[in-house]
């Protein structure tokens, strides 16, 4: 089961359950290939900038049959941020990692670094800020994000994430 934006990834889960492949398994290499394809603008490359240009990715991961989770958030320069969420869940006693931690642990665990910001979510990006941002204001030591954060956000990306729920042919279930 997933939402619209995970239905890149249905071809490839739907192979592994054939392959009576582990649910958890599934998720993550589902989740993969949303977020290594770059039209899908809500997450991993090409997805859309926050507010200062950057690509931040989150992501989380259950295993349903242990009820053990990990997750990442602000991961930048990662593509891959369920296999980083999924790596915290199997290795460390947290459950939660963010920003530059979350960075230092994915390059810890092998992870390779990429640029996720494409010339098309660029391009918009720098659209939309030439466009409801006064010059200057985003180098100014005074920028108040608050008057642009309801304005900045998409609304079809903003309150939404990509969803990825399976059940195996063992019955146990992953998200």
């Amino acid at each position: 089961l997933t939402n619209g934006e995970g239905k890149v990834g249905i071809p490839i889960a739907v192979k592994m359950l054939q392959a009576r492949d582990s649910s958890l398994k599934i998720v993550e290499e589902g989740i993969k290939e949303v977020e290594r394809t770059p039209f899908v603008r809500c997450v991993g490359l090409g997805g859309a900038p926050n507010f200062l240009g950057e690509v931040e990715c989150d992501a989380g991961i259950m295993d349903g049959r242990t009820l053990q989770c990990g997750s990442v958030g602000a991961l930048q320069g990662y593509i891959h941020a369920i296999t980083v969420a999924r790596a915290v869940m199997e290795h460390l006693p947290h459950v939660f990692l963010v920003g530059k931690g979350a960075a230092q642990f994915a390059k810890e665990i092998g992870e390779k670094t990429t640029n996720l910001l494409t010339e098309e979510a660029l391009a918009d990006y720098s659209n939309w800020i030439n466009k409801h941002i006064p010059k200057n204001l985003l180098e100014s030591k005074h920028l108040s994000l608050l008057p642009y954060a309801n304005l900045s956000a998409k609304h079809n990306f903003a309150k939404g994430t990509t969803v990825f729920l399976v059940r195996d042919s063992n019955g146990n279930l992953a998200g």
